[in-house]
């Protein structure tokens, strides 16, 4: 496996989302000073969008890169093939419905990253580092972090649809990032900027446990024990 250079990619990869939350940091401190210093807030969707590279965008990209697959070989369809023609019989056919598990949680997951993104950004659009409401409604009665609760299954799901042994051999250090960056908004913005009102908030709400969200870990787990099931 080291001496696989694609999986020292996805490796490198899976790191750099560690430097991004650091810069997510500070990004949060500088648009705190602007403040402070009376300047008048500035759209920073770009630089948003730069630090989400190594945070989120990157691993929607890591299970489609070449690696081993759950299927009877290393092509992405792999387990589609050998359980829709019975090849590799029972194993091929978990494999088949490891694929279709991990592909109904990821639309599943990506329906509720764009309900998430639309009620964020409500709040949050015209600077993203001072939300005008602390969002206690919707999605937010269910869970403090839906959107990266939502972004590990969407990774999860296509990672299991795809077969992508690497990806899903890095998912902990996916949600050990997606962590550290709820601590930095949690210490940065929310408490600063709500206080006792988000503590409280905290005490009542799951940051990433509720009904939803535990059905989609069976769900993922499920698929993650069908797949390795049905490789040969």
């Amino acid at each position: 496996m080291l001496r696989d250079p694609w999986f020292l990619v996805q490796l490198a990869c899976a790191l750099s989302g560690f430097p991004g939350a650091l810069l997510y940091r500070a990004y949060f401190r500088y648009r705190e000073s602007l403040r402070r210093r009376g300047l008048p807030p500035r759209n920073m969707l770009t630089a948003l969008h730069l630090l989400g590279i190594p945070t989120g965008h990157v691993w929607l990209v890591m299970p489609w890169l070449p690696q081993p697959r759950l299927g009877t070989d290393d092509s992405v369809l792999g387990m589609f093939t050998a359980g829709i023609a019975g090849s590799g019989g029972s194993g091929g056919l978990g494999a088949l419905a490891a694929a279709l598990l991990g592909l109904a949680l990821a639309l599943h997951a990506g329906v509720y990253v764009v309900r998430f993104m639309r009620q964020n950004f409500a709040v949050t659009l015209a600077d993203y580092a001072a939300p005008s409401t602390l969002l206690r409604t919707g999605i937010y009665a269910e869970l403090r972090h839906p959107g990266v609760v939502a972004m590990f299954y969407l990774v999860g799901g296509l990672s299991m649809a795809s077969g992508a042994l690497y990806t899903l051999a890095m998912l902990p250090l996916f949600v050990v990032m997606l962590w550290t960056t709820t601590l930095v908004e949690e210490r940065e913005v929310l408490l600063p900027r709500f206080g006792e009102a988000y503590r409280a908030y905290a005490r009542e709400v799951s940051g990433f446990f509720c009904p939803k969200s535990l059905a989609g870990l069976a769900v993922f787990a499920c698929s993650l024990g069908l797949g390795l099931w049905g490789r040969p």
